[in-house]
């Protein structure tokens, strides 16, 4: 089998210029929506349009909001930037509440298992190619923080069962800086996982390169 094979830099950007209402997630309360033509790429932070219609009774006057949204995907945090209440379905009727756009606003966790956290998912990689998000997993996990000559490449095998899992994980060729191969082989362990594609597959070899730099 032909392991995939993936340049990792430390820093990388993406952007996306569709422009489309996308629901993200449901429940028995709320559907949530995400205006993936507004999807704004900035490093690691997403700023978002997003819309959640509520399933309330009829004379229950608060039917929809539509607001700013700013999620760090590296550290699974998120916070509002504004938000606009309604009476109608659809950001529509009256404008019961309104805030303007801010940018200082405390960053909160995203509680994992709920709407926020779909959201997230969806938005850190939307528009991402495969590799894109396999170093956005991993990205976050490399603890390295010496001054390094140059951008070597340390160059690694993963493997992985079926759901993602990282099953293994070897050097294959040495950056020439042995703190710096350590700190990319610790990283793939601490992350576990690795996504699987648009098909819901993964390869079970993947040769991934590690640089420092860009």
């Amino acid at each position: 089998m032909k392991p995939l094979i993936i340049t990792l830099l430390a820093t990388f950007s993406v952007s996306t210029a569709l422009a489309d209402w996308v629901r993200v997630f449901e429940s028995d309360s709320v559907t949530s929506y995400v205006d993936t033509g507004t999807i704004k790429n900035i490093g690691n932070i997403r700023i978002f349009l997003q819309r959640e219609e509520l399933k309330t009774k009829d004379d229950y006057p608060i039917k929809s909001w539509q607001g700013l949204w700013e999620y760090d995907c590296s550290k699974a945090q998120f916070r509002g930037r504004s938000i606009s209440i309604y009476s109608g379905s659809f950001a529509s009727g009256n404008i019961i509440f309104s805030s303007p756009e801010v940018d200082t606003a405390p960053w909160k966790d995203v509680p994992i298992g709920f709407g926020a956290d779909v959201v997230r998912n969806f938005v850190c990689q939307y528009g991402l190619t495969y590799s894109q998000r396999v170093a956005q997993r991993i990205k976050p996990n490399i603890l390295f923080t010496e001054e390094i000559q140059g951008n070597p490449a340390a160059e690694v095998e993963v493997t992985t069962a079926n759901d993602g899992k990282v099953i293994g994980v070897r050097l294959l060729k040495s950056s020439g800086n042995k703190v710096w191969d350590e700190a990319v082989l610790k990283a793939v362990i601490r992350t576990k996982s690795l996504p699987l594609d648009m098909n819901g597959t993964i390869p079970q070899i993947l040769v991934i390169r590690f640089k420092p730099k860009d």
